[in-house]
């Protein structure tokens, strides 16, 4: 009687785990960066990409590099994202280490592709960016 109570119980969970896994993957976004924050810098909201900055920002730019306060990399990367908004953008990797994930991407700005790179660290359930690099490709 027992062995089939557990036999019921493991059949149960492991059906939760299944339903759970393809509700995850149906849901299409599958990485560390938060989706609302993808979608703002795609759609160059760059206050709402702000949120997502830690106190302190290694940017760098095709105009230029630097270790900015969040504010500060906020303005600079709305000076990058007015010749328009990302199109045709792609998360090609993501690697995670410990708390921190690498997540390289392709988008295109102004007919023009450029690669992402996008490192987050993971702080109390928060993800911040504590470095965004943006270069043409060649």
């Amino acid at each position: 009687m027992k062995l089939k109570y557990k036999f019921v119980i493991v059949s149960f969970v492991m059906a939760f785990i299944a339903i759970l896994g393809f509700a995850q993957e149906r849901s299409g976004w599958k990485y560390q960066l938060p989706k609302e924050c993808w979608d703002a810098m795609l759609g160059g909201k760059t206050q709402d990409v702000a949120k997502y900055f830690a106190s302190s920002v290694e940017l760098s730019l095709p105009s230029g590099s630097g270790i900015y306060s969040s504010k500060q990399a906020t303005v600079v990367l709305e000076e990058f994202l007015s010749k328009g908004t990302f199109k045709n953008a792609d998360v090609d990797n993501e690697r995670q280490t410990g708390n921190t994930t690498m997540m390289i991407a392709t988008a295109e700005i102004a007919g023009r592709t450029y690669r992402l790179y996008i490192l987050t660290q993971q702080e109390a359930d928060k993800s911040q960016i504590i470095k965004l690099r943006i270069e043409e490709e060649k």
